[in-house]
Parts: structure tokens; sequence; C-alpha cells
């Protein structure tokens, strides 16, 4: 590289080359505002999931301190729980078990079942 090129940095957005001052980040205000709401959307979607995990977790230890470990759907949802909100799903030969965080469960017929606590170092493969 010669000693009067600069060197050639890009739009954090588009990834278009940029000219100008050395420090600058974005092509244009277009870019800059739309990678800005891109990382706001991000967080905001961050913080619900892990707000409903967090809630979802609440439930369920609730119930494995109680020692309920079969409860229908209807009901844990009454409580607040989403079911779409976990932190893995296993596949077990013909059984779908969900985990949230060291929490797991099984769903069937309109019933949560086997809603156990387990060692994470169990839980990673």
């Amino acid at each position: 590289m010669k000693d009067n090129m600069l060197p050639v940095s890009f739009c954090a957005y588009c990834g278009a080359p940029l000219c100008g001052r050395s420090d600058k980040k974005y092509c244009n205000s277009y870019c800059k505002n739309h990678y800005h709401n891109k990382m706001v959307t991000t967080h905001q979607y961050g913080k619900k999931l892990l707000k409903s995990l967090d809630c979802n977790y609440s439930i369920l230890s609730s119930l494995v301190k109680l020692g309920i470990s079969s409860i229908p759907i209807q009901e844990i949802q009454e409580l607040g729980f989403k079911p779409g909100s976990c932190t893995e799903v296993i596949f077990k030969a013909s059984t779908i078990r969900y985990r949230c965080y060291d929490i797991e469960y099984g769903v069937s017929s309109g019933r949560m079942y086997g809603i156990k606590l387990t060692s994470l170092a169990q839980a990673q493969p």
C-alpha cells in the first residue's frame, strides 16, 4: 500500500465504500437511521423474549416447588405462561421435550407433563 493512499472503510449498514472523514460510519442519513432503527428493534425484541422466559421460568419453578408435575395448558396460560418461549427443544425418540433454563417438560393432549428440575450439566450433550 502506498503512503498517500488512505485505508478504505465501509458503511455499517449497506457496505458501500466511504469517503470523507476518517471516522465516518455511514454513507448517508438513510443508512444511519435504518442501522439505528434495526438496533433498537433488535434490542426491544431481546428484552421481550427475556421477560417472557423469566415469566415462564417463574411459573414453572413455582410448580416444581409445589410438587406439581402435570397441568392443563389452558390453566398454565391463565397464569401468564407463554408456550412459544423456551430455551431448548429436545427431540427424544417419538417425543418432544422442552426446556426453560433448567426445568424440562413435555406437552401432549392439551396438558404439560413431566415438569421437573434438571441439571444443566446433564442438559448439555
